[in-house]
């Protein structure tokens, strides 16, 4: 396993359900990150190396929750967690990697943000940023969200390999 540094930004694109029955693609929005590595078929690579393994990825609560208390989950392979997990801290603290991600805001917000996100209708703010990050060396995601969402990402994976196996 290496230290992060292609980490995807994502968010929900499709409202999800009791059970998630849409592909990956179809369920995540991907953000623009600007650096070629992303552009030529990083992701593809990471989901190409995913699919044989899927069947050991699990969703795991990790002890981290952002400024809204929303919790930070690992989906991936369940032998993966003890060794990627000394990565988090670094991820969430904005360690500095190919392309800068947005859980440095949500999980530690400076007193600007602090405020917004208490105030008001400033919530929304919180919710609007990509809470998932897809580790595209690692291949594995990292989300703040509930573990409905969690699991409608490990959903949208096994869809997405069912769609390729027809």
């Amino acid at each position: 396993m290496e230290k992060p540094w292609t980490l995807q930004r994502c968010r929900f694109k499709t409202n999800i359900g009791k059970k998630n029955t849409h592909s990956l693609d179809e369920t995540l929005s991907y953000d623009y990150m600007g650096s070629s590595e992303f552009e030529f078929g990083a992701l593809n690579k990471s989901f190409k190396r995913i699919l044989p393994e899927l069947g050991k990825f699990r969703i795991i609560k990790t002890d981290y929750k952002d400024c809204t208390g929303r919790e930070l989950f690992f989906i991936g392979p369940g032998e993966k967690f003890n060794e990627y997990s000394g990565f988090i801290p670094g991820i969430l603290n904005g360690d500095r990697m190919q392309e800068t991600t947005e859980f440095p805001t949500l999980y530690k917000p400076d007193s600007w943000n602090q405020k917004k996100a208490l105030s008001g209708g400033g919530n929304q703010y919180y919710y609007t940023l990509h809470n998932i990050n897809w580790d595209l060396d690692n291949d594995v995601f990292l989300i703040f969200s509930s573990k409905k969402y969690a699991l409608a990402i490990l959903e949208a994976l096994e869809n997405s390999k069912n769609k390729l196996n027809k």
